[in-house]
């Protein structure tokens, strides 16, 4: 079933009615909804996302704790990386594809936590730099890593401004 703009615009109000209204405690059943509430913002403009995201506490709670996991696990990754093994820099490849198909990656300059946000960043720009910055030591093995650098080129454009 399609809905039109009009439609669309007007559950956004509503939903952003409802966050008001939101509970501070978790209700029953707060996770399942929210679960299908996250399959359907697809349905909203860029805009109508974040604004949805924004004003319900259990999704800001579910984009936080993405950035401070994120940034734990991209720290663990940097830390135990070996440049001479293919499996090793595929496995970091995996992992930033993982991030950026997580529900929160679209949503992280929402997090409250602005220590945590610095954190995911700064982990983020590490791990790009380290696997194809200048300099890299990782260059071999990330050169024969199947479509590794259009990943994490990919991934860095969503994150960072690059100069050209």
């Amino acid at each position: 079933r399609t809905t039109s703009a009009a439609q669309t615009a007007q559950v956004c109000v509503e939903l952003l009615g409802a966050a008001l209204q939101w509970p501070e405690e978790s209700p029953a059943g707060e996770k399942d909804i929210f679960d299908r509430l996250a399959k359907q913002l697809f349905r909203f403009t860029d805009a109508q996302q974040q604004d949805v995201v924004g004003a319900f506490r259990p999704f800001q709670e579910q984009v936080c704790q993405g950035v401070v996991e994120s940034a734990s696990t991209l720290n663990r990754c940097l830390a135990e990386i070996d440049a001479s093994d293919e499996k090793s820099v595929q496995q970091v490849v995996t992992l930033l594809q993982g991030i950026e198909s997580s529900f929160w990656f679209g949503f992280y300059k929402q997090c409250s936590d602005v220590c945590a946000k610095g954190a995911f960043l700064f982990a983020s720009a590490a791990c790009v730099r380290a696997l194809q910055g200048d300099g890299s030591t990782v260059v071999g093995s990330f050169a024969a890593v199947p479509h590794a650098s259009a990943v994490v080129r990919h991934y860095a454009q969503r994150l960072f401004v690059i100069p050209k």
